[in-house]
């Protein structure tokens, strides 16, 4: 045994060097494990991080419209959803006079879509400048702009809040509607998230490839 630890001491004297590189390759190994660990504890973060940027702004959008609503009575019409943040057109609702209650309306960037009863809806994007909020407001955690969707005769006149009537229809993945009575969704503010389908960016360019979207 005496021998043997002597033998043993006498080679780790002479492959210090190696038993160094051991120790150096051991410890780059073990903190590649934990970089490898922690890899989706930030994704998980910054997708939270992303979520808690989306509600804010979404909050900050849905306080500007009940503003809205207390001053003129009505809902704004939807901003054109390709507008350059340098054009006339960015972030101010494009109407008919005074709202967007048939398919007059016609812009590259807003779509009129038949809802509850042909009811008009009114897809684009969120009027930030006609509702006096930050431009970034536009745009959800990802930096795409929020789908906003409203009930075309919420726009004009002086339409009752109080009744569930709007005209816009939610449904599931199977069809379904998701609300207390079908197609009585006044206005929605919609961020499409982390989701690889088509998005507009705050500088109104494309991000995906467009899905065909079947609204009403």
């Amino acid at each position: 045994m005496l021998n043997f630890i002597k033998h043993l001491t006498s080679k780790l004297r002479f492959c210090k060097s190696g038993a160094s590189l051991f120790s150096t390759a051991l410890m780059v190994t073990s903190v590649g494990l934990v970089v490898g660990a922690a890899t989706p504890l930030v994704k998980i973060y910054d997708q939270q991080q992303k979520m808690a940027v989306s509600a804010e702004n979404n909050n900050q959008i849905s306080t500007a419209l009940r503003e809205y609503i207390d001053i003129h009575g009505r809902l704004p019409c939807p901003a054109p959803l390709d507008a350059d943040m340098d054009t006339a057109d960015f972030g101010k609702e494009i109407s008919a006079g005074s709202g967007c209650n048939d398919a007059s309306v016609t812009h590259a960037g807003i779509m009129t879509r038949e809802g509850r009863d042909g009811e008009t809806v009114q897809i684009g994007a969120v009027p930030v400048r006609t509702l006096g909020i930050s431009d970034h407001t536009l745009v959800d955690g990802w930096g795409n702009r929020f789908i906003y969707a409203v009930s075309g005769h919420f726009t004009t006149g002086s339409p009752d809040f109080t009744k569930d009537n709007g005209a816009i229809n939610l449904l599931d993945s199977n069809d379904n509607h998701v609300t207390s009575a079908p197609g009585n969704v006044i206005y929605i503010v919609l961020s499409m998230g982390s989701r690889d389908v088509s998005s507009i960016n705050i500088n109104g360019y494309e991000t995906a490839a467009c899905e065909k979207v079947n609204a009403g």
